[in-house]
């Protein structure tokens, strides 16, 4: 009859203790051990959740109570709710940080730019107006007159044309072009 998987009872696991106790392994038997785990390694998940990169419950479905206290902790504290979302009772003034409307003329125009560059390119058919390129990540909506020096032109159409990253640079010599 095999016993090695039975559980030895409190009484014997005693007497065993009590025999092995201030007894040390024999100098034969420590180096066998040591170069028995020498090599021996854990396998990437192991390492994984022994450095808590795994979660230990990964996989197990969370109780019906502990699913409860998990939603009451959202709903007591709903950062991730409002994320993304528009705030009217915290925007403008309301705000804690607003410092009474700071923004530059420039900085309030950026949305305008985007719809003039759009439009520049549709016009262009997407197209580099000097060499014909038309790759899509390699095209610029560049000013004809500067866009600082003529303010008041910056967002006309008939002030833009579609240039690849190449001839834009060729027309801005002095400023790198990415």
């Amino acid at each position: 009859m095999d016993n090695r998987n039975k559980p030895r009872p409190i009484e014997i696991r005693e007497k065993i203790r009590k025999a092995l106790l201030g007894k040390k392994h024999p100098p034969e038997r420590i180096e066998a051990n040591r170069r028995g785990h020498i090599g021996l390694k854990h396998s990437y998940k192991t390492i994984l959740k022994m450095q808590g990169r795994i979660p230990p419950n990964k996989g197990i479905p969370n109780s019906l109570e502990t699913r409860k206290k998990i939603s009451m902790a959202k709903f007591r504290n709903p950062t991730r709710y409002w994320l993304g979302k528009k705030r009217p009772d915290m925007a403008g003034n309301k705000n804690n940080f607003w410092k009474g409307g700071i923004s530059t003329k420039n900085e309030l125009d950026r949305g305008n730019l985007k719809t003039w560059r759009r439009t520049i390119f549709s016009r262009d058919k997407y197209k580099c107006q000097k060499c014909g390129n038309t790759k899509s990540g390699d095209l610029r909506a560049h000013h004809i007159k500067d866009f600082s020096s003529y303010p008041e032109l910056r967002f006309i159409i008939e002030n833009g044309i579609t240039l690849c990253v190449g001839c834009h640079q060729l027309e801005h010599p002095n400023i790198k072009i990415t």
